[in-house]
């Protein structure tokens, strides 16, 4: 699974588990497992979340099954549509990140965007991905002789 956690209010936003003491609390909040993993209080950060029934499956651990239901919040599964989900893959595909998202990964973004696209609309979000060109000047490093053995 991914190692964000997704925001969604006027834009879609993802936020690092190192950082989410440093947001406010959002009118909609989507997780995934890690969330739950990392007994992240997320509580603090919505109040509202949501997240797709294959992330609170993927919760095994008994510490994070505690956690889960001693958590205070009005948590809500639901199944992205189609639709959201074609415009993920494809957008996916298109930046190369395809390979690397697992199903329910794919989903939670997915529930994002249709989320987001209930909200806000779409006009604002990228329907193509912004190409970045790199210079990549690699530094050689000089060679060290070898010492003669005598």
């Amino acid at each position: 699974s991914t190692q964000s956690t997704w925001v969604t209010t006027t834009t879609t936003t993802s936020i690092s588990t190192n950082n989410i003491e440093k947001i406010d609390k959002k009118r909609y909040l989507i997780v995934d497992t890690n969330a739950f993993i990392r007994g992240i209080q997320i509580d603090t950060l919505s109040n509202e979340v949501y997240t797709i029934p294959e992330v609170l499956n993927e919760v095994k651990d008994k510490t994070s099954k505690n956690f889960l239901e001693t958590m205070n919040i009005n948590l809500k599964t639901k199944e992205p549509d189609q639709e959201s989900i074609k415009t993920v893959v494809n957008f996916a595909k298109k930046t190369g990140d395809f390979i690397s998202l697992s199903k329910p990964d794919i989903k939670v973004i997915a529930l994002t965007y249709m989320l987001e696209k209930e909200l806000k609309g779409v006009d604002h979000l990228r329907t193509e991905p912004i190409k970045q060109v790199y210079n990549y000047n690699p530094v050689k490093k000089k060679k060290k002789k070898k010492k003669k053995k005598t």
